[in-house]
């Protein structure tokens, strides 16, 4: 089963430095060769026109070209930049200039040590890139089975969802409608699915994202040409991913009551959604101006919708009451906002 094309993968890029060497990798080695030797040279130039400022500092000036041949270019481009630019220094550097003889002890050793230094470098920043591509290569494996996972759980939900619709098309009318209800909790899941698909990746979510993408899923689906506006409010914030789901079936829960049942024969009405941060806290209310739950003939407040929106708040911690509002419904939820394990 192919993935979406849609799929995350599709909008993830490597780094830059990954890239780059991808790039070189390509290239044959006289090229690479050619470059580090004008890395090399370039830092020499700059060298030679600030020594009066930095005369005390011969060869700290060659350290980025070992550093960049060696991360972008590779290991022996590397290691040949860093001989190279031990020869510069020696070369031009050192007295007695333009030549390769070395008159003083001491400035033996230091070259040797420079040497060695760059060296070093160059191993150890090669090293460094073989594990940043090694873990761009697991992530990026990880990315791919996930994404699979994802669009496999979705289609599950879907064909789920479906079989009970079709289940329910020869039952009575009050198993139909409790079907038919489980069903649209099932195609709500799918959604979040949809809305989340790299939060287990990143570790959260945002909630404005989230929460404006849900209730517009919802409209779309639910009021079609029925003059029900619905208004929504988030505060940005960033959300755990395990309590995306929980929260969503909330959403779903209250938000799908209020467009079914609060305006029954094509009343004119409005469903608010806010959701903002009180301290520690979140705070979700959904409300609307319908015909209150009293006139509403699901027994809302009792009935397997209640009891799901009150297992999810104690999931996540929180708690749930029936607002005072004396025009219509509103329901107030609220979740502790601290990180949770």
């Amino acid at each position: 089963m192919g993935m979406p094309s849609d799929c995350v993968l599709s909008e993830t890029k490597p780094p830059r430095i990954l890239a780059l060497s991808a790039t070189a990798a390509a290239w044959p080695l006289a090229l690479k060769l050619g470059v580090a030797t004008l890395l090399v040279a370039s830092m020499l130039l700059i060298r030679l026109a600030l020594d009066p400022y930095v005369a005390a500092y011969r060869a700290l000036f060659f350290l980025p070209a070992v550093v960049v041949a060696s991360a972008i270019l590779g290991r022996p481009t590397g290691l040949y930049t860093a001989l190279l630019s031990t020869f510069a220094v020696l070369y031009f550097l050192t007295e007695p200039a333009f030549s390769f003889a070395i008159q003083d002890e001491r400035a033996g050793l230091g070259l040797a040590l420079f040497l060695s230094i760059c060296v070093s470098l160059s191993v150890f920043t090669n090293s460094l890139h073989s594990a940043l591509q090694l873990s761009w290569t697991r992530a990026t494996r990880a990315e791919l089975r996930l994404a699979e996972l994802q669009h496999r759980m979705r289609n599950n939900l879907q064909i789920a969802s479906a079989l009970l619709i079709r289940q329910g098309r020869d039952a009575s009318e009050e198993t139909r409608t409790a079907l038919r209800a489980a069903a649209d909790r099932i195609g709500s899941l799918a959604s979040i699915e949809d809305r989340t698909s790299q939060a287990l990746l990143v570790g959260d979510v945002d909630t404005r994202a989230l929460i404006e993408g849900l209730c517009a899923d919802i409209r779309e689906s639910l009021v079609g040409i029925r003059p029900i506006a619905m208004e929504v409010k988030v505060v940005a914030d960033r959300l755990p991913a395990a309590d995306v789901p929980p929260l969503g079936l909330i959403i779903n829960e209250l938000v799908t009551n209020a467009m079914k049942y609060a305006f029954p024969d094509d009343r004119v009405g409005t469903v608010w959604v806010n959701f903002i941060r009180i301290d520690d806290d979140f705070e979700l209310t959904v409300a609307d101006n319908g015909i209150g739950i009293h006139g509403r003939g699901n027994s809302e407040s009792g009935g397997l919708g209640s009891v799901l929106i009150r297992a999810m708040a104690g999931q996540l911690g929180g708690n749930v009451e029936q607002g005072t509002a004396k025009v219509g419904t509103s329901w107030i939820v609220r979740l502790p906002a601290r990180k949770r394990n």
